[in-house]
């Protein structure tokens, strides 16, 4: 049996006053806890029903022992399987080598002995005991007694070794979890590219991405194949990775091990990763994955191939066009929402009939074959703001239509020719386009592309009885032009400056529409406005300009310099005052010509170049710069000018008339240039001309007064005729906004414009 620690220490006091230069007297033994090994509980597990109190130790094993008796420390003891008693000689008997005791504990006689190879080499399996020094003679060896409690069985125990050396299958251990890491990851990220989309991003995507694509492309579109690698090469790693940890560690070990190693490095984080940047992982790993794919190719080939023929083709991703358009407007991309909107109205393009966008016939403007173009025709046409006009038989529906006139068309003729509205139409012979109004729309801009023409009738059957006969003749019902497709594409109206209403069938005014004056009047009145051979501002006799070029000086001004717009004067008076002849200035260069505008000097006039070059010199050391047509100065000169109190008054009270005189005195210059001493801009620029010939525009503050008045004063008649007809109905006017009253108050303030003009 084996001692315990109490029992032991008790049966040492007991002895205690031995002699300590007796015989050695062995108690018992017990292993040191410290140095319990594997191999010796392997080895007592082993014997443990045949040693019969024998203290169990493996054959070649590594084991302290710690003996209890008397006379120990110090000496040396051998090993014998001798069964002798106590006292009798070992040397006579086969024995181990000697193995000294050492002390374990000062106060008490317990010693300590290992038990190693050293010691112990080539010892046999079996019962040994042990055989103490004798004092008076170092090389006897005597019998220390045959108890079991008094002995040491060696057992033979099988040593586990690792299948690789511990630092080597450390170091496997941590290959194969990036391994497994790596295949689940490109499990998800390489499977989850689609190749339709790998196709759009080489040619559509980033740098990168069109690098990535086109190398990762090849591989992906073998899909099965692809699969069944990666699925090979991840189980093999896993099961690898696991027999070497077991290999490694105890069985419960491996398996937290093994579980802890694969979910987290082999599987969350290399799919978060990839998940993300799949494509770039998939480009970086290409090498390994064809390494793979040569390695389990005689597996995972024809097993991708029976995938091939068993499921089909592999299909991409397929969106109806409900769901592009849903991806489209919640997808994140970089799509900005007017992109968006003209997406989804192209996309809805097919969805929707001619009827639906058409303009009714009842509200298409036409004109009659038998209408003499004079000037009350040219200027009802430019009013409507068309460009092409049906033409109707006389007497006839708007539905009898018979033609088409191109406002071009017009371009040629004289007004006081008087011509017929037919001889034009059958001289130009415009092909009409008649299409049904149950026609979608992607049909009908098809039909436009496919025919060059933008405006096409609209016709419907006519209805006789309750039924609707497909050879029956058929009415006009509308017209559809190329605009409106447009606009259905936007998703928004198409309104500019000639546009009576902002849309067709809602039929809302566009009150950015401004009707001009009489087209008789104007050009009778002012046919004499450039006549070249009494011009006073031409002395020189140079080229004059023709009507359409100051007509386009015109259309610049009120378009691109901010006074001119028609929030501040009329259109119509601006083009009354180019057309007179001191508006309009030609220069021949010689060395008395004087500066435009000279720097520290008042400017009293605006300025606009028509032909040649000017130079301008904003200080003594700055460089001149040179400057063409359409370049502007003297905007400050017109941006302070309001009104005269005189104009504002009768603004107030609705007068009906205005001195055509009127201007400011401290706004007044003469058509010489020569400026007020109150005008309060300075000219932060020298402006000199430097072309031979040279011709420019102007209008001085007294004329922009003067325009700035004669539009406030029509307002108040436009808001006193608006009255006096709200009274004469018995609307209240306190709760009536009159239409068509531009509401602008004129001011400046909020206006800042720099000297210079941009071209």
């Amino acid at each position: 049996m084996v001692f315990t620690w109490p029992s032991l220490l008790l049966l040492l006091l007991l002895q205690s006053a031995s002699a300590q230069g007796g015989p050695s007297e062995l108690y018992g033994l017990k292993l040191d806890n410290w140095k319990v090994s594997e191999t010796n509980l392997l080895a007592y597990q082993a014997v443990e029903d045949q040693i019969a109190g024998s203290l169990p130790v493996a054959v070649n094993g590594d084991s302290r022992i710690i003996l209890f008796g008397e006379n120990l420390i110090g000496r040396k003891f051998v090993l014998t399987t001798y069964t002798g008693n106590n006292g009798p000689k070992c040397n006579d008997h086969g024995h181990t080598k000697s193995v000294p005791v050492l002390a374990y504990a000062e106060q008490l006689d317990v010693g300590v002995a290992d038990i190693n190879n050293t010691a112990f080499e080539d010892i046999a399996a079996g019962k040994y005991y042990f055989c103490f020094e004798d004092p008076s003679n170092g090389d006897v060896y005597n019998h220390a007694g045959n108890s079991s409690i008094q002995s040491i069985y060696f057992v033979e125990v099988d040593s586990q070794t690792s299948m690789l050396p511990v630092p080597i299958q450390t170091i496997c251990i941590g290959l194969l979890l990036c391994l497994s890491g790596t295949f689940s990851g490109l499990n998800l990220g390489l499977m989850a590219l689609d190749p339709q989309q790998l196709k759009i991003l080489t040619t559509s995507g980033t740098p990168d991405e069109i690098k990535f694509s086109k190398s990762v492309l090849p591989v992906r579109i073998h899909g099965n194949f692809l699969l069944c690698t990666l699925l090979l090469g991840n189980v093999l790693v896993n099961n690898t990775l696991t027999i070497l940890l077991d290999d490694l560690t105890s069985g419960t070990v491996a398996i937290i091990g093994a579980t802890a190693g694969i979910v987290v490095f082999g599987e969350i984080i290399p799919q978060a990763i990839c998940s993300r940047h799949g494509l770039a992982v998939g480009y970086h790993t290409l090498p390994l994955t064809y390494i793979f794919m040569a390695i389990t190719g005689i597996i995972s080939y024809p097993l991708g191939k029976l995938l091939d023929i068993v499921l089909g083709e592999e299909m991409g991703v397929n969106y109806k066009k409900q769901a592009f358009l849903e991806l489209i407007k919640q997808g994140q991309n970089d799509l900005e929402e007017d992109e968006k909107i003209m997406i989804e109205g192209a996309l809805k393009l097919s969805e929707k009939n001619v009827r639906d966008v058409m303009t009714p016939i009842n509200h298409v403007f036409t004109v009659c074959e038998e209408e003499i173009i004079d000037y009350d025709f040219m200027g009802r046409v430019s009013d409507a703001g068309y460009s092409r006009i049906p033409v109707t038989k006389r007497g006839g529906r708007n539905s009898d239509i018979t033609g088409l006139l191109f406002l071009r068309d017009l371009v040629m003729l004289d007004p006081d020719d008087n011509t017929i509205v037919s001889t034009v139409t059958n001289f130009y012979k415009h092909q009409l386009m008649t299409v049904d109004q149950d026609m979608k729309l992607d049909d009908m801009l098809e039909e436009f592309k496919k025919n060059h023409h933008h405006l096409s009738l609209v016709t419907m059957p006519i209805q006789t009885g309750t039924e609707t006969d497909s050879k029956a003749e058929r009415e006009t019902c509308g017209i559809i032009t190329l605009e409106d497709i447009i606009e259905e594409i936007i998703c928004d109206e198409i309104v500019d400056e000639t546009d009576q209403y902002r849309d067709n069938r809602s039929r809302i005014r566009n009150h950015k529409h401004e009707k001009p004056e009489n087209p008789k009047d104007f050009f009778r009145n002012h046919s004499e406005a450039c006549d070249p051979t009494s011009n006073p501002q031409n002395p020189d006799n140079l080229d004059e300009i023709t009507r359409a070029q100051i007509a386009a000086v015109q259309r610049f001004m009120v378009a691109e310099v901010k006074p001119f717009s028609q929030d501040f004067i009329s259109e119509n008076k601006l083009k009354l005052l180019l057309f007179q002849q001191n508006s309009i200035v030609y220069v021949k260069r010689s060395s008395e010509t004087k500066p435009l505008l000279t720097r520290g000097q008042p400017v009293t006039q605006f300025i606009v170049i028509i032909e040649g070059k000017a130079e301008v010199q904003l200080g003594e050391d700055e460089m001149p710069i040179e400057v063409g047509p359409f370049r502007c100065f003297g905007v400050s000169a017109l941006l302070d000018v309001k009104p005269t109190n005189l104009a504002e008054n009768v603004t107030i009270q609705g007068s009906q008339s205005i001195p055509t005189g009127l201007a400011g005195e401290r706004d007044s210059a003469d058509r010489s240039g020569t400026p007020s001493s109150h005008a309060g801009v300075i000219s932060d620029a020298t402006v000199r001309i430097i072309s031979d010939e040279f011709i420019y525009a102007r209008v001085t503050r007294a004329e922009y007064r003067q325009m700035r008045n004669q539009f406030e004063i029509t307002k108040a008649q436009q808001l006193s005729a608006s009255m006096e007809q709200l009274h004469s109905t018995g609307l209240s006017p306190e709760n009536t906004t009159v239409a068509n009253v531009n509401e602008t108050d004129g001011s400046e303030s909020d206006i800042k414009e720099p000297l210079l003009g941009k071209k």
